[in-house]
């Protein structure tokens, strides 16, 4: 689970589900990404991915929960989901848009979904699936639902399967390569969703461990502060130190501001 753990501010249907797939048995070689930040998403200027899970042999499913008591449409399109108020985008234009957002983020890196099944899903964990009618706008097998609860790994499983069933029937040259996503390609795809990186300040290496040693900065002076080569510095070390500058030449410094006065005088 990356992150392991959910926010306080976290809606009750995504604790719910976060603890179904924690505890879901035959997952142990899963990734499973909560609220995943989207920063490079195709419709908007940002968004998130409730879950995003790269099952092994399986396929990759992202999942918008939606925990809402009552979910509403009305004949103009509209949804309403709870106390929200009305919108014309659907939780399954969401899901739809995170889903290729990360498709194309992965597609750049050489990890398109080829040859395995890959979609999304909303999860409405407070609703029967039955309450939520076959419609033109979304894809029968795009729907799970509280039951879901109780078994979540088998819900990802019968949803990635009918999604490869459903690309075949359309694509008839699409076919799962066994064992695909292999282990090491989920491996890949979680390295770039959700990179390991160390960044330090600039500095010598180290010989005994070969790690950068930190060092604060020179400090620049500005280009009005440079020193002179030419101009007489205020006092020179024998005026500083206060010993005798008279007429003896042997305490004169001829660019010194104070050695300088005494020799015209």
């Amino acid at each position: 689970m990356i992150p392991p753990e959910v926010t306080d501010d976290a809606p009750p249907g995504e604790r719910a589900a976060l603890d179904a797939l924690r505890d879901a048995l035959g997952t142990d070689d899963w990734v499973v990404f909560h609220s995943l930040g989207i920063g490079r998403h195709i419709t908007q200027f940002e968004g998130e991915a409730d879950f995003v899970v790269p099952a092994p042999s399986r396929g990759i499913l992202v999942i918008e929960v939606k925990s809402h008591l009552r979910v509403q449409t009305d004949n103009s399109g509209r949804w309403k989901l709870g106390s929200d108020g009305w919108t014309t985008r659907s939780p399954f234009h969401q899901a739809s848009g995170a889903f290729h957002s990360i498709r194309e983020f992965l597609r750049q890196r050489s990890l398109d979904f080829v040859g395995y099944p890959a979609g999304y899903v909303v999860w409405f964990t407070s609703i029967a699936r039955q309450n939520i009618p076959p419609a033109i706008g979304w894809h029968d097998w795009a729907v799970m639902d509280a039951a879901d609860l109780g078994s979540p790994a088998s819900a990802i499983r019968r949803v990635l399967s009918d999604i490869d069933r459903d690309i075949a029937t359309k694509m008839p040259a699409h076919q799962h390569a066994a064992g695909e996503p292999s282990v090491d390609r989920v491996e890949r795809i979680r390295a770039a969703l959700s990179p390991v990186f160390e960044a330090e300040i600039e500095g010598p290496r180290d010989p005994a461990s070969g790690r950068g040693r930190a060092r604060t900065p020179r400090r620049r002076l500005r280009p009005e502060r440079r020193r002179d080569p030419h101009a007489l510095p205020r006092l020179c070390r024998t005026a500083r130190l206060g010993e005798q500058r008279g007429d003896d030449p042997r305490f004169r410094h001829p660019r010194c501001v104070l050695c300088a006065l005494g020799n015209d005088s």
